[in-house]
């Protein structure tokens, strides 16, 4: 294993994007047909937040058990990913290393980092599966 390995090398830079005027409904069909758990929220090419499958059911269960269930998935109409989305999120520079991004990502808090270049594009997304695709490669 290469001990300054780029970050380059296992981000994900083929992304599922989201804008910030999107209805949860429509994002959420979004992860779900594409199977990915994060996306992240762009708007005129720069990062502005990210948006996880536990924000979405944070809104979708917290009224589910007090409405019916069609009421409650009627909610995800109304919410606006702008509503919902964490826009004080950590993120990653093309330029670091993958213990860099182990570093981050071991803090248990969170299971991805947007790569922003320093105009504030989205240029990548590193998880912690494509982590663990790295080192399957290693060994």
């Amino acid at each position: 294993m290469k001990r300054n390995e780029s970050i380059r090398h296992i981000m994900s830079t083929e992304l599922v994007t989201a804008h910030p005027g999107e209805r949860l409904s429509d994002v959420r069909q979004r992860m779900l047909e594409h199977k990915v758990h994060h996306l992240p929220v762009v708007d005129g090419g720069r990062f502005i937040g990210l948006i996880t499958s536990n924000d979405i059911m944070r809104v979708h269960w917290g009224d589910f058990y007090s409405q019916q269930s069609e009421q409650a998935e009627a909610l995800l109409n109304t919410v606006s990913l702008r509503e919902t989305m964490q826009e004080d999120v950590l993120t990653i520079k093309p330029s670091a290393t993958v213990r860099d991004a182990v570093t981050l990502l071991s803090t248990g808090t969170f299971h991805s980092l947007p790569v922003v270049d320093d105009d504030g594009a989205l240029v990548g997304m590193v998880t912690t599966t494509d982590l663990l695709r790295y080192l399957l490669e290693q060994y």
